[in-house]
């Protein structure tokens, strides 16, 4: 009895040194993949999939996932069409990852990176149902107060989706609040502030509305993109239309059961550059590595 003790007490040392290793070679494939320093960041990132490999979800795991993935919805005029999306189901906690990669940013066309991506949480209870949303809006989490209320009879959280930049917002985004940072400086508002996310999106129409951040960029030129946002601020604040991402999820079936977020985006589903973002909400086991993920510096 002694020796199976000893033996399941090393067990548990050498795993926890395997995933205390891995999240080393993690965080790392983070610093080189912000800096584009891509083949680096894949050499950290394969380093850490070997220690702690992805999993493939069971067939009751990928239906949880689906009764999950939010609605989400843009406006009627968005520009940019979603790419693709992809979830990553926490392997010890009951939460998934959603991630979304719109074809671009309207004020990005100069930043190398072929994609937006955007990512949300939603929290799952002992039954499956969706307890949490949160959404990583522009570098900062926010999370819904209602996760589920008048989201329709599935239960499935609602994200509406900001024109052109894609900005997820939680249903109830209107009762919400954050604080401003020196980042924000691109749509015009200064840092330092709390301001409603109603507030923030009128601040944001009426910079996008004088025109994009890179109009006259070659890129942006060359594939016609929208030089200022056509309408008034209740048109820009009104997310009629639905995507069906669900859809687009089931068909392509991009789940996998990991602990890295990034690394596994990267190295097992997605086939373009994008930018990291945040692995997990606080509170979570991997949450230390979200120290570096900030928002591009405008």
């Amino acid at each position: 009895m002694l020796a199976a003790v000893l033996a399941m007490a090393a067990f548990g040392s050498v795993h926890a040194s395997v995933r205390n290793a891995a999240e080393e070679h993690h965080a790392a494939g983070i610093a080189f993949h912000l800096e584009r320093c891509l083949e680096n960041a894949a050499r950290e990132y394969d380093a850490a999939l070997e220690l702690d490999p992805p999993a493939e979800p069971t067939a009751g795991q990928r239906a949880r996932v689906l009764r999950l993935v939010p609605r989400v919805f843009v406006t009627p005029n968005e520009p940019f069409a979603l790419r693709d999306v992809a979830a990553i189901l926490h392997p010890s906690e009951r939460i998934v990852a959603f991630h979304f990669f719109w074809e671009d940013d309207i004020d990005f066309p100069d930043d190398g990176e072929p994609s937006d991506h955007e990512v949300a949480w939603v929290r799952y209870d002992a039954s499956g149902n969706a307890a949490a949303l949160s959404t990583l809006f522009h570098g900062r989490v926010i999370t819904s107060q209602q996760p589920t209320r008048g989201n329709g009879p599935d239960g499935r959280p609602r994200i509406d989706v900001q024109w052109g930049k894609h900005g997820p917002m939680p249903r109830d985004w209107r009762r919400l609040s954050i604080a401003t940072e020196e980042s924000d400086s691109d749509v015009g508002i200064a840092d330092g502030q709390e301001m409603t996310l109603l507030d923030y999106n009128r601040a944001t129409w009426r910079k996008l509305a004088t025109g994009t951040r890179a109009k006259d960029h070659p890129l942006a030129v060359h594939h016609r993109w929208p030089t200022r946002y056509e309408g008034d601020v209740s048109s820009f604040t009104t997310f009629s239309r639905e995507i069906d991402v669900r859809g687009l999820l089931a068909r392509r079936a991009m789940m996998l059961i990991s602990r890295w977020n990034n690394g596994t985006l990267a190295r097992y589903l997605i086939l373009y550059n994008f930018r990291p973002k945040l692995e997990w909400p606080e509170p979570s086991s991997t949450a230390s590595l979200s120290v570096a993920l900030r928002r591009r510096p405008d």
